[in-house]
């Protein structure tokens, strides 16, 4: 079904809760303030993530400082009833697994190690990233990571139920995005939970009201993030036991300088697409996270941060490759739209795990079976979130001039 209907109003998605997720909200609204472990305040999240886990092991990076930054700056614009609950469970989810993975390497539990030449997509979000990753999981020798592994990257009982849970709720809350965007609790999606034990967190920063930590954030080192990154991917490779791993990550943008210099058997995939189509489109999941966390979205509002955030991550990305060029491979969306076998071969020639005749077999009939990659009904329409394609395009013009106009050299 199209995510769209035939006509798509200006609104769309519907810019507030539908009845009966307000309902709901309110009673959070009534209720949320006065259940401990719903708490948005740094204080409380420290005591609950302490008492959670029996352990005190915080370490250093600033993890404590950031989170204070983001928690103070979360309470600044409060979100709504639905927003409090999530909102808290994502920050005492961090802090819980900071504590049990700081414990764990203290105890050699958990040992500190590279993982094995994994390959990482990353690129502006709506730029063909979840159709790369899905080609690439499918090379023989490589896999991706399911999405339960991701949620509770460290081993726990219930991991499959307790992703069904996250997911289910959320598509409750928003079933436009799952239209957008489906996530499955066993299917491979993105990575970013495992930057989220440093606090440094770019996913929030996209959907979130955040102007101090944002701005933090854009000039702040991701090194720690990529520590606990790789730490927790390395067990996770280990638990699932095979080949390397392919993962995917539009945030890795921003983090790449810190990514290459932390993982140096990492491969970075990068995917580029017109940010004209990629933030028009983008805007829609942007406005949908805002809506789910603050009740309700402006499309003007959400059109900017879009920009805003795209500019700043793509800046860091061109930043971050000057750490090893030699390490990012480059991708048109147009050529893998066009020719998806003839990128994936290119790719496996490039990073020096040819493609065999019988993984050209798989590739082919995944393809197939997939009929061209499609990234459903979306309408570009840069008005409805009060830009223009030039405008956006205006905002990040040494990465225009570099991977997405007419002729670009690509590298």
């Amino acid at each position: 079904m199209s995510p769209l209907p035939p006509t798509a109003p200006a609104t769309w998605p519907p810019d507030r809760y539908r009845a009966d997720v307000a309902a709901f909200d309110r009673l959070m609204r009534w209720f949320g303030p006065h259940i401990p472990a719903l708490s948005l305040r740094s204080e409380d999240i420290l005591v609950n993530a302490e008492r959670a886990e029996g352990c005190c092991h915080w370490g250093e990076g600033g993890a404590l400082d950031a989170m204070r930054l983001l928690s103070d700056d979360l309470q600044a614009e409060p979100p709504s009833g639905i927003g409090r609950l999530m909102a808290s469970q994502v920050l005492l989810t961090a802090a819980r697994l900071r504590l049990r993975m700081n414990r764990l390497l203290e105890e050699g539990r958990l040992p500190d190690r590279q993982p094995n030449r994994p390959w990482i997509v990353c690129g502006l979000h709506r730029s063909g990233t979840t159709w790369m990753q899905r080609l690439l999981c499918a090379v023989p020798g490589r896999r991706g990571v399911p999405n339960h592994h991701l949620i509770t990257p460290l081993p726990a009982p219930g991991r499959v139920w307790r992703a069904r849970a996250v997911l289910g709720f959320s598509r409750w809350v928003s079933p436009e995005m799952w239209s957008l965007h489906p996530v499955w609790p066993t299917v491979p999606d993105e990575c970013w939970t495992l930057c989220t034990p440093s606090f440094r967190i770019y996913d929030i920063a996209l959907h979130w009201h955040l102007p101090r930590y944002i701005a933090w954030l854009d000039q702040t080192d991701m090194r720690p993030a990529y520590r606990t990154y790789r730490i927790l991917l390395a067990n996770i490779e280990a638990e699932l036991g095979g080949g390397p791993l392919t993962l995917k990550g539009p945030c890795h943008i921003a983090g790449l300088g810190a990514l290459l210099e932390e993982m140096p058997d990492a491969r970075v995939i990068w995917t580029h697409r017109d940010p004209a189509e990629t933030v028009a489109s983008f805007g829609r999941l942007t406005a949908l996270q805002r809506r789910t966390i603050y009740g309700s979205y402006d499309p003007v509002r959400a059109g900017a941060a879009t920009v805003h955030r795209a500019a700043n991550a793509v800046r860091r990305g061109l930043e971050g490759l000057g750490v090893d060029p030699s390490r990012v491979v480059h991708v048109r969306y147009t050529d893998l739209v066009a020719d998806p076998l003839g990128v994936v071969e290119a790719i496996c020639e490039r990073l020096e795990e040819p493609l065999s005749a019988a993984g050209r077999a798989d590739l082919s009939r995944l393809i197939a079976a997939k009929g061209g990659q499609r990234m459903g009904d979306d309408r570009y329409a840069p008005a409805a979130w009060g830009l223009t394609a030039e405008a956006i395009r205006a905002a990040m013009p040494a990465y225009v001039a570099r991977f997405t106009a007419p002729g670009a050299p690509m590298r």
